[in-house]
């Protein structure tokens, strides 16, 4: 996870293999609106999440999916990280 200044934008990438063995294969509509309520769940306000892929690597073990986050802070970015790991998605 990048982590700057208290507005930066954070990124977290989960690698699609887990992503799809938590929410099935090819399921990365219901993976972003879950990480994205879980998200304003825990900060209570509306956040500006974006959604890509890293598909940069020739093997498929390697591809992430992308997730941005903008208006957190440090800890928040630390906290979501830890819910998302204990989950199984972050390696």
């Amino acid at each position: 996870m990048i982590m700057r200044d208290k507005e930066a934008t954070r990124e977290l990438r989960i690698p699609v293999r887990l992503l799809e063995d938590f929410y099935g294969k090819g399921n990365f509509d219901d993976a972003g609106d879950d990480i994205a309520q879980l998200a304003g769940t825990c900060f209570g306000k509306d956040l500006n999440i974006e959604f890509d892929f890293d598909a940069s690597h020739s093997n498929p073990w390697f591809h992430d999916f992308v997730v941005r986050i903008s208006g957190i802070d440090h800890e928040q970015a630390e906290h979501l990280r830890g819910i998302l790991e204990r989950r199984g998605l972050v390696a």
